[in-house]
This record gives structure tokens, sequence and C-alpha cells, in this order.
């Protein structure tokens, strides 16, 4: 440690005792997380909804008000189309949608610094709490409507309830991780992890436990609606995880752990490592004092399970070109835990009698998360604020253009469904089913766009052959879909 470190420490000790005697980190963690996420929902509040997003939101609509649910994939869970209804009932839309979003971010942010600071110790849970804030996956994702923040504010409201060690708060626990799980279904290793920590420490007296057992009955009955839609997902998702054999497991799982090495950069992956290796070191030589019980609950080891659990599932059941940085994101609190453990261990053996080094190390590992992050997710938000604005602006002009009895033939059904509330239909693969369903169902548009792969065939042939004509192009000036109307209509 250098002169200038040491110099600084004292001043550095000072400042941060003053902030957490006053119990002032929450309150930092959550005002800088909110003020962020704000600045980018006045970026992205109006930015076109992905796909997927447009599911779940015409599934809510129609919950709420009837609107068509043409493009729903029956392979998605249901609790956040549910929940999203309850918005729509209440003559309320999008921008309230999104706004929860970011109030259910922060949340996260907050839930992983109270988590943190039952595993991990307070400082620690500071650090882990706002490098993941920064991190452009919360924050990205917290910017559009999909399952990824709501299921991750469940699972982390589930631990921490959990955590709290009262029966009532642990019976609860159970339920809110099933509104998790269908929310996004691998919410469902949240529970896995839980399991297997009461498991390794606790053994048969967890039998004992009321708490759980109430629990479990409260998460059975909170399933029982969810039951049905959940099997016909289950069926429909299945082509996610192929057959494999275990090289290609084994390449998955090191795809995942790469992923997040490049994200992090070195010096927090090394941090990240050092967290695992410190982590299981301690719950080894408690292990090592006797059984787990009140004083020797081993929690450092749920911080190792939270993280294993996901990697592994995700790294030996989906492949790699099937997952994606959303699908870690479950396992994203627990790792940088990790890395805040570290930091003050780190930080701690580098003080030499000098207690403010610590708080330095921090502060310095913080700064660089940060200067590494933040540009980063802004690039990734502003780079997609644009993406799909010409289906957005075709589903409008056809909405002021037609009647809720029309139907809009695309690729991109679900999207123009949600912007048009028109009922939808996919071109088929083949030219004869089209022209059938274009006598059957005689559509008032057709939409082509190069957002989504088309047939061939229809790429091939031009309009005029198919019985269309050409009427309009968006986004202006720069034409991505081109819509369509049969040639006959006046």
């Amino acid at each position: 440690m250098t002169k200038r470190w040491i110099d600084l420490a004292p001043a550095a000790q000072s400042a941060w005792q003053a902030v957490t005697r006053r119990s002032l980190l929450p309150w930092m963690l959550v005002l800088v997380s909110l003020g962020v996420r704000l600045y980018y929902l006045q970026l992205t509040y109006m930015q076109p909804v992905w796909w997927d997003e447009a599911e779940y939101l015409i599934k809510a609509r129609n919950i709420a008000l009837g609107t068509p649910d043409t493009g729903f994939y029956a392979g998605r869970p249901l609790f956040l189309s549910v929940a999203m209804a309850a918005v729509y009932a209440a003559g309320l839309g999008e921008l309230t949608i999104r706004g929860a979003m970011v109030v259910a971010s922060v949340a996260t942010v907050l839930l992983t610094y109270r988590i943190g600071c039952r595993l991990v110790g307070r400082n620690a849970a500071f650090v882990g709490a706002w490098l993941f804030g920064m991190f452009y996956v919360p924050l990205f994702y917290g910017t559009r409507i999909l399952t990824e923040i709501p299921h991750l504010a469940l699972c982390l409201l589930g631990l921490h309830l959990f955590l709290v060690r009262r029966p009532l708060a642990t019976t609860l626990s159970v339920p809110v991780l099933t509104f998790a799980v269908f929310t996004r279904f691998t919410a469902g290793l949240m529970l896995v992890v839980l399991a297997l920590y009461v498991t390794v420490s606790e053994g048969i007296a967890a039998l004992r436990r009321r708490e759980y057992w109430l629990g479990a009955v409260l998460g059975m009955l909170v399933a029982v609606p969810f039951a049905v839609p959940f099997l016909q997902a289950w069926e429909a998702s299945q082509y996610m995880m192929p057959g494999r054999d275990l090289a290609e497991r084994i390449h998955s799982l090191w795809q995942n752990a790469a992923w997040m090495g490049r994200s992090f950069g070195w010096v927090l992956t090394a941090l990240w490592a050092g967290g695992v290796v410190l982590l299981l070191a301690r719950v080894i030589r408690q292990g090592s004092t006797g059984p787990a019980d009140q004083t020797n609950p081993r929690r450092e080891g749920l911080v190792v399970l939270w993280l294993m659990v996901p990697m592994l599932y995700f790294g030996l059941m989906v492949p790699w070109n099937v997952s994606s940085d959303r699908y870690l994101i479950l396992a994203l609190p627990s790792a940088f835990l990790a890395i805040g453990y570290c930091t003050v261990r780190l930080g701690s053996l580098a003080a030499w009698g000098h207690a403010g080094v610590t708080a330095v190390v921090m502060l310095v590992v913080v700064g660089l998360g940060t200067l590494r992050f933040l540009p980063d997710a802004d690039n990734r938000i502003r780079s997609r604020v644009a993406s799909y604005d010409g289906l957005r602006d075709v589903g409008l002009w056809i909405k002021e253009r037609t009647g809720p009895e029309d139907i809009v033939l695309s690729r991109s059904v679900a999207q123009l469904t949600y912007y048009s509330t028109r009922r939808g239909e996919s071109i088929p693969d083949e030219r004869p089913a089209f022209d059938a369903m274009m006598k059957t169902l005689t559509p008032r548009y057709v939409v082509i766009s190069g957002y989504e792969e088309h047939p061939t065939w229809i790429l091939d042939t031009s309009a005029e052959s198919l019985g269309l004509r050409t009427i309009e192009g968006f986004p202006e000036g720069r034409p991505v879909a081109v819509i369509l109307e049969p040639a006959l209509l006046p």
C-alpha cells in the first residue's frame, strides 16, 4: 500500500463511518439507481416493443379488454400478463407499465443489498449491490417490458423473506417464489437453491419446521390457476433443450462463464473468482467447527449455491446459441456479492493498521466498475431505441384505417397486433397455403418487412403476381416494412 493511499485512508474512513452510522447506504443505492433508471426511462418510454414484449402486452390487454392476442406464444408464462392486465383494466397503459419496471429494477438493487447484509456483511453488500445496479443487464432489461426484472425482483423478495427467519416471513417466501416461477419458469432454480441450502444446513430438522410446510401449501394454492397454462408452456418450450453430448454441454457452460468474464473485465473477474474461493473456504472452515445452527448457519454457502445452480443449469441444459445474457440474470446478484466479499477481504488485508484503507479499496472497485459498466449499458440502450420502429409505424397506420373485424397478414403478428389492435395471421411457408388464406380470410392488408425471416417464395415474387399492390412503407425515408393490399380493393 503506497503512502498516497495511506494518506487518503483517514478521510475515507471518516466519510464512510459517517455514512454507515446514519444508515445512508441503502438510501444512496436507491437514489442513484432510481436516478440512472429514470434517465433511461425518459429516453426509452416511447421505444417500439420487441416481439416478445408485444406478446406479454397483447395477452395482458386481451385479459383486461378482450382485444386480439394473435401472436401470443403458448410457451410463455402468464403472471406478468395477468399483472399488467390490472393496469389496462384501470385505464392506464404502456407508460405506467414502464414506470413499474423502473420501480422493480430499483427494488432488485435494494434487495441485493439487504440480502447481502445478511450473507456477506454490510460493506460487501454495498459494493455488490452498487456494481449490480450499474451493470448493463439489469439496466438494459429494466427498459424493456420483459420477465427478466419482474421475476428477479420476486426471487430476491422471496429470498429476503426466507433469510429474515421469522415464521410468517418464511411462510410467505414460498408463494412469492411461486409467483416468480409463473413470471419466468426458470425462477424455479431459486427454489432449488433454497431446498439445497436447507437440506445441507438443517438436515432432517427442516421437516419439523411448520412454516416450510405451510409455505409449500400456499405455494401450491398459488400454482393452481397457472397449472394448465404451465403444462402447455412446458410442452411448447421443449425445443429449447435439445439432446446434446457432454462436450457440447461443457462448451455451453464455458461460454456462460466466459461471457461473465468478458462483461466484468479482468479486475472484477479476478475478484469474482477470489470471492467464490473465499466463501467456499469459509463454509468449509465453519463446517469443521460443528453442525449448522443459528450461530453457525453457513450463509456464505448460500451465495455459492445461488451462483452455481443457475450457471450449471443454463450451461448444461440450454445451448449457448439459444441462451443469452438475460438467462444468467438470476445469478448476477450473487456474483457481485462475491466480488464485494473479496473486495472487503482484500481491503482488510491491505489495511496494515490503517482502518480507512478498506474504504479506499471499496471505493476504487466501485469506481472502476461504474466506469466500465455505465458506458456499455448506455451504448446498448441507445443503440436499440429505434429498433422495430417501422413495425410500430405500420401498426399505428393500420389501426387508423381499419375496423375491429379486419385481419392483417404478416410475419410480425404479435407486434402488429399490439399496435393495430387488429387480428393478425402469419404468412404461411408455402405459396398454395398463402393463396388459400387470401381467399378464406380476405385480409385487409399484407405486411412484408426486413425485421423477420420470410419464405423465399414471397421475396422472389412480385406483388402483382400475388394479387397485391404496394401502398405504403415505414419508417419514412428508409422503409423496412411495406404495406400491401389486395389489388381488387377500391
